[in-house]
């Protein structure tokens, strides 16, 4: 009798989840600030660490239920570092690094509905990031322009900065239905896990800012 029950409990919730399974499909862009973790490196004092860069993703969502979706957002991501501890020679002037990513991050979305259109939402989940380019930039004097050198990503030597990362990924934001789509706008904090560097102590971390636009299919 009891697993008569569960079964068809079971079957019941399956239908459901599948009546109000829906797919979205967009995309999204914005502006993202990078300021990687130094672990316990002394920092010279006022030290500017961020990166300021952007972000573009495609989005690709499918509701379970009418408040839960899974979604996959690949997508390129300009991710950094400034005042880069360990770096040799030590440069007086300012030194930055430009690392972009192809990003995967896989995310569980909670949606709650504010109004009839307006919803907020939650995202929580992990991904994968693989390094494309990476740019150095030094600036010996205020006066001069900053040198930029691109980084061969594959030689050792040339660049010290791993080409996978991982980590997890944290959000929220507003949906605004506008009848078979919805503007989508979102704040994402990312979090990597591994250490990024091979001769110093550096994880990813980057807030973004992203607006863009879904449509069910």
């Amino acid at each position: 009798m009891n697993r008569n029950i569960i079964l068809t409990t079971l079957f019941v919730i399956s239908i459901q989840m599948i009546c109000f399974s829906q797919f979205f499909i967009g995309a999204k862009a914005g502006y993202t600030s990078s300021w990687p973790d130094y672990g316990d490196i002394e920092l010279p004092e006022d030290a500017q660490t961020d990166i300021n860069g952007y972000n573009i993703n495609v989005i690709l969502n499918y509701s379970i239920t009418n408040k839960i979706s899974v979604g996959l957002e690949p997508g390129y991501v300009n991710r950094g570092a400034a005042c880069l501890p360990g770096w040799s020679p030590r440069w007086a002037g300012d030194s930055k690094l430009f690392i972009n990513y192809i990003e995967l991050p896989l995310l569980l979305n909670y949606k709650w509905k504010l109004s009839n259109k307006l919803s907020l939402n939650t995202a929580a989940g992990y991904g994968v990031s693989y390094l494309v380019s990476a740019y150095r930039s030094i600036q010996n004097n205020i006066d001069e322009p900053a040198i930029v050198t691109q980084l061969n990503v594959s030689n050792i030597l040339d660049s010290s900065t791993k080409r996978l990362d991982h980590g997890f990924y944290l959000g929220s934001g507003f949906s605004y239905d506008l009848g078979i789509g919805s503007i989508v706008s979102d704040i994402r904090y990312y979090q990597g896990v591994p250490n990024i560097e091979r001769r110093n102590f550096m994880k990813n971390r980057s807030l973004s800012f992203s607006v863009g636009y879904m449509i069910k299919i």
